[in-house]
């Protein structure tokens, strides 16, 4: 069985890696750093995300559920001036939210990808840089994660990605609640969490940062009474510039994780996509037909979330403020009464995680009494069907049904 080179031992590297093992392959995983753990100074980082946790599962044929945590603590989100805080009797709840640490620690989903790869046999070449694709053999698997050189290399449109973060050793104060933030001094937002003994904070945008944009972020904290930590700054880049991202295939190479540009292009969640991607990058190496069309799969809904991530990067942060008090203090009401109307605009957002089809915005925003009805027909439809299932558990046959449903997204699924 012939060798296949992987650049990059992140988590699209090593999903990768994983699953050409198993398939026989001799792997060879080659990494700049001295060990695994991602970007120094980025990592090591805390990250929130919406999963869907038994697909992952299925679909990269890895039980990471011991390494992912369910947040369960309240969401604290802050609008400019304005705070709400979902969960714990407040607000409801209605997206999941999982924590996945990035870095070097046993608890961190590097380390348990790592720690099955060496089992397989992987072999991994660390303090190793190559600057340019060539010098890679045809076929090999380019899974550098947000470092620039292989953007530049194979002329990949990237947007270049500042900010500041910190991670120490969490208290009880700090795992109170999630804190997502949006306000003047960023483009995009502030979150911190903690859990698995660390309270990490991350402050970005896509766009070249000021220190000015950290000064105003901590003049907010203070005011909150949140203590306020020494910030590292960072540096790095994303595939999110080009409408024609994703890309599974570029120049020879195969691209995984953020390479295949995989990330949600709204919010820039990318834990999701980067292990989903991992497994078709291997596939790729063996049926480049069928990774293709899984791929695309996977990324059907890219392009739809990619225009409104434009259009929202465009508007200055101080035109959005006034637009959301407006809505918020001018016409009170108008969204629960009216929200519905958004639906359309929200599930184009929604699906721009790779291969994650619930929504994260859709469940927030109250149906149309037409769809409440509809809704209602389905449910005695679905449990009409599920009664006339034999040999199976009609509550379990009635849940899969609704699930696929749900999502709308059944043939997807089904192929995949």
């Amino acid at each position: 069985m012939k060798t296949v080179h992987i650049l990059g031992a992140g988590l699209g590297g090593l999903v990768a890696a994983i699953n050409l093992a198993r398939a026989g392959y001799d792997v060879l995983v080659i990494e700049s750093a001295k060990g695994i753990g991602g970007i120094r100074g980025f990592h090591p980082s805390l990250h929130v995300t919406p999963m869907d946790l038994d697909f992952v599962n299925a679909y990269t044929g890895l039980d990471i559920a011991g390494n992912v945590k369910k947040l369960d603590q309240p969401l604290r989100v802050g609008l400019w001036e304005d705070e709400y805080l979902f969960g714990k009797n407040r607000l409801p709840m209605k997206t999941p939210l999982y924590g996945v640490e990035r870095g070097t620690k046993e608890t961190s989903m590097d380390y348990f990808l790592y720690s099955r790869a060496k089992a397989l046999g992987v072999k991994f070449l660390f303090s190793t840089f190559i600057k340019k694709a060539g010098d890679l053999p045809p076929g090999s698997i380019i899974a550098t994660g947000l470092h620039p050189e292989m953007y530049k290399d194979l002329e990949i449109p990237h947007r270049k990605i500042e900010g500041f973060s910190f991670c120490v050793q969490a208290d009880k104060e700090n795992e109170k609640d999630i804190h997502v933030c949006m306000g003047d001094f960023a483009t995009d937002y502030y979150y911190s969490v903690a859990f698995n003994g660390l309270y990490y904070g991350l402050l970005f945008q896509r766009n070249p940062m000021e220190y000015k944009c950290l000064v105003e972020l901590e003049k907010m904290l203070s005011s909150k009474a949140e203590k306020v930590h020494k910030w590292v700054p960072f540096t790095c880049c994303g595939p999110t510039k080009s409408f024609r991202q994703p890309q599974l295939f570029r120049k020879g190479k195969i691209m995984g994780g953020s390479m295949a540009g995989v990330g949600d292009p709204v919010l820039c969640f990318g834990i999701h996509g980067a292990l989903l991607s991992g497994q078709t990058a291997a596939l790729a190496v063996m049926d480049p037909q069928k990774a293709r069309q899984e791929f695309s799969l996977l990324t059907h809904y890219y392009r739809r979330a990619w225009i409104i991530a434009q259009i929202s990067n465009q508007v200055p942060t101080k035109t959005r403020r006034r637009v959301y008090r407006f809505v918020r203090y001018r016409v009170p009401g108008l969204l629960a009464r009216y929200g519905y109307y958004l639906h359309p605009f929200t599930d184009m957002v929604d699906k721009g995680i790779p291969g994650y089809w619930k929504g994260y915005f859709s469940p927030y925003i109250v149906p149309h009494e037409k769809e409440k009805k509809r809704a209602a027909l389905f449910d005695k439809a679905l449990e009409a069907i599920a009664r006339l299932c034999p040999g199976k558990n009609a509550a379990e046959e009635l849940e899969a049904l609704k699930k696929r449903y749900i999502t709308q997204n059944a043939k997807h699924l089904e192929t995949i």
